[in-house]
């Protein structure tokens, strides 16, 4: 596990910020597959800028893991992709493959 905060309660992670490109890779090095789960949450009303570069798989998390070895990766996403929020429901159920993609801001850009 790899988290910004150091660890608490005797668990042993290395605290480290997945936006330090130095401190990741060696950071993975030796590990067989990494689950990427690094989120800025909508509602923190963060800088674009910063929820892109946290949130964006594809030039961070790729390169990261090629530089630390890695064959494996698992990437997560939301609904918000869709572009399904409060204001606009599914255009039907349930949401499948198929469903086009229409993201709604930064956030939903990056998922």
């Amino acid at each position: 596990m790899l988290d910004r905060t150091p660890p608490r309660d005797g668990a042993d992670w290395p605290a480290v910020d997945m936006l330090d490109r130095r401190a990741v890779a060696p950071a993975l090095r030796g590990q067989e597959a990494v689950i990427h789960l690094a989120a800025v949450d909508r509602l923190a009303r963060a800088p674009a800028e910063t929820t892109f570069d946290v949130m964006s798989a594809a030039p961070g998390t790729s390169s990261r893991c090629e530089a630390a070895g890695l064959r494996r990766a698992v990437l997560f996403s939301e609904l918000v992709v869709t572009g399904v929020d409060a204001d606009h429901p599914p255009l039907y159920l349930p949401i499948d493959e198929a469903y086009p993609v229409c993201p709604r801001g930064t956030y939903a850009l990056t998922r």
